[in-house]
């Protein structure tokens, strides 16, 4: 077995020995309401590949390099979907964005770097990201999706 293999191996069971002993988010998750051009959907198993279709190939160095090949973006999911939405501590969720009109998938929103721990007033802070596909930039959607 190759240590690439056997290292994410490693990652998926850390991941389940957590979520046993963490088995109910720490923040409440769900889908997003909608904006008047906007709906979310939350990242899921079922839906993570759109994110790749939207990035492969994008030439965009602020894009994270998770979205751009299919096994890192695996690798990120299964940190999102078994860690992130369960830490207290790194607590994170994200969101896949289409428009209503088409509905296409146009981008990804990430909320991140959520706490309990009151210490240094870490349960005050976050952090917000999001990544739109290179064919939708220009339709003044980061704006309108940024006031939300």
């Amino acid at each position: 077995m190759n240590s690439s293999k056997e290292s994410r191996l490693e990652r998926q069971a850390f991941y389940d020995t957590y979520r046993k002993t963490h088995p109910e988010p720490y923040f409440a998750w769900g889908n997003l309401p909608p904006t008047e051009r906007l709906e979310f959907e939350l990242l899921s198993t079922a839906n993570y590949r759109r994110i790749y279709e939207l990035f492969q190939g994008d030439p965009n160095p602020f894009v994270l390099k998770d979205y751009k090949d299919l096994n890192d973006l695996e690798e990120y999911v299964s940190y999102q979907l078994s860690y992130s939405y369960y830490s207290p501590r790194r607590g994170g969720c994200n969101w896949l964005y289409k428009l209503k009109e088409t509905p296409m998938y146009v981008g990804i929103l990430n909320l991140y770097e959520l706490s309990q721990e009151t210490l240094a007033d870490n349960h005050k802070k976050g952090m917000i990201g999001y990544s739109t596909s290179q064919q939708y930039l220009g339709m003044a959607i980061q704006k309108k999706r940024s006031q939300r």
